[in-house]
């Protein structure tokens, strides 16, 4: 027989949680505590922890999702959603955080590209917001039309920008100035397995050419908006500059948070 306590220690550093009523019944009952270890390690869940804290995003990005969801980016224009979302996770969220200030409403700027699902309606909020701002919404036709080299690039989901650097770089590398995505943090799970898929999707930011990266959510209900902290690159590749911004804690900050990339980092950092 192995001890309650024993088990619940194992899961917590194994899994990362407490351990059900059913698997304590279980793994108590177990011959050895290197079966339960074998046993816990043989999970999915296990093996999801470990993905993220090596800094693999818990949502999937094998070759045969991100396929799946390029097909689906290109068969519904950029307008449609990827991929099935959690049940958690309602995507227009993310929008009622959206940080507004972030987006140039200057009429003579190469003006905004939006994508994804709620494209359309956060389009004519933006056109409502700062009229005469040249705003596109979808995708042009690959191969047709030229994407429209525009000042800032706002996507309504985090894995729409994996499936389009998959399928449409070409819309990435256009963007002048800025790109706005939103991040998603499971409030279920582990605190260090939601910071490991932050870093790992702004190291994927980073990647694509930014220099900048501001984590930051607007307060609902209000224009106030908080920022969280702010990666730089650096010459070598795999060190960013990080500098904290506003003390935020847990408990208050949103399960959706957006990741405000700029080609040019500011000279004095935020």
């Amino acid at each position: 027989m192995i001890s309650s306590e024993t088990v619940d220690a194992l899961y917590l550093a194994l899994l990362g949680q407490r351990a059900d009523p059913d698997g304590l019944a279980f793994w108590c009952s177990a011959p050895s505590v290197e079966g339960v270890i074998a046993g816990l390690t043989a999970t999915d869940r296990y093996r999801s922890r470990t993905r993220a804290l090596a800094g693999a995003s818990a949502s999937s990005s094998a070759p045969d999702a991100l396929a799946q969801g390029a097909w689906r980016l290109q068969l519904g224009r950029g307008l449609m959603e990827l991929i099935d979302l959690p049940q958690a996770a309602a995507p227009h969220l993310a929008l009622e955080n959206l940080p507004w200030a972030e987006i140039d409403p200057d009429p003579r700027s190469e003006g905004v590209e939006v994508l994804g699902r709620y494209a359309t309606e956060l389009a004519a909020e933006l056109r409502r917001r700062a009229p005469g701002t040249l705003i596109q919404v979808g995708l042009p036709n690959a191969g047709v039309t030229a994407p429209h080299a525009a000042d800032t690039l706002i996507l309504t989901r985090y894995d729409d920008l994996r499936a389009l650097q998959w399928c449409r770089p070409d819309m990435i590398r256009a963007v002048r100035r800025r790109m706005l995505v939103p991040v998603y943090s499971d409030p279920r799970r582990p605190a260090d397995e939601c910071a490991a898929d932050r870093e790992t999707a702004r190291r994927f930011v980073h990647g694509l050419g930014f220099v900048e990266v501001r984590q930051v959510f607007r307060r609902r209900h209000s224009e106030d908006q908080v920022h969280i902290d702010s990666t730089y690159s650096t010459p070598d590749l795999d060190t960013l500059q990080a500098v904290p911004g506003d003390r935020v804690d847990r408990a208050s900050t949103p399960v959706w948070t957006w990741l405000i990339a700029d080609r040019i980092g500011s000279e004095t950092p935020r």
